[in-house]
């Protein structure tokens, strides 16, 4: 899987997080509000729930992401590491001249 597409899964767990937080928060003043206290607070625990899950696809989402950008980076690093290093010759120094 590429780093972007990855990225993209990524970016959409978290704004479905933001979403189900934001819906839940909203369920939670307004049980707190009415009147009718056990349908909204039925509501409350159903977003909830969602804002849990969606919080557990968020952490999935991360570790693939952070698990597959590591596999990537040891890769590349391992690649330019093993490349043979020319031996640094520093030039020699130029006498000085006489004026």
């Amino acid at each position: 899987m590429e780093l972007d597409a990855i990225n993209k899964m990524y970016g959409l767990a978290e704004e479905s997080f933001r979403a189900a937080e934001a819906t839940w928060s909203t369920a939670f003043e307004a049980a707190q509000r009415t009147s009718e206290t056990r349908l909204w607070w039925d509501f409350e625990d159903a977003a909830w729930q969602a804002y849990g899950a969606a919080d557990a696809v968020r952490q999935a989402a991360w570790q693939f992401r952070s698990g597959l950008t590591a596999q990537s980076r040891r890769q590349v690093r391992d690649r330019v590491l093993s490349k043979p290093v020319e031996p640094f010759n520093p030039p020699e120094p130029s006498s000085p001249t006489t004026a």
